[in-house]
Order: C-alpha cells, then sequence, then structure tokens
C-alpha cells in the first residue's frame, strides 16, 4: 500500500494522470488531488480532494443526497 501511494505521488508529481478505481474509499482518497465518482457507469462527482467533497462523496456512497 505504502509503495503504491508513493508510486501515485510520483505520478502527480511528473503531472501524470491515473485513475484508481477501488471500493475502499479510505485507500482511495488518501493519494488522490482529484476525486471522480461514477455511479451506474456516469459522472455524478468530480471535484478537488479537499475535505468537505471526501464528505460529499461519504454521503452520496451511503445513500444521501
Amino acid at each position: 500500500r505504502e509503495r503504491m501511494h508513493a508510486w501515485l505521488a510520483g505520478c502527480h508529481r511528473q503531472g501524470r494522470s491515473v485513475v484508481l478505481s477501488s471500493h475502499d474509499l479510505r485507500e482511495s482518497l488518501q493519494p488522490a488531488p482529484r476525486i471522480l465518482l461514477l455511479e451506474d457507469g456516469r459522472l455524478v462527482f468530480d471535484g478537488p480532494n479537499t475535505a468537505g467533497n471526501q464528505e460529499t462523496v461519504r454521503v452520496r456512497l451511503h445513500g444521501g443526497a
């Protein structure tokens, strides 16, 4: 896990984009500068990785608005 996060951070520093798909929200939010949320194959959220946006995604994933 630490090696993957280090690799993702290196990609970010180099200006590369990486798509990380995971059902583990805590795991996937740590290294991400941006959050994309797909539901049924549709993009339903796209924004920077901020505490507020993380909460928005958590609420949405747990049946909220």
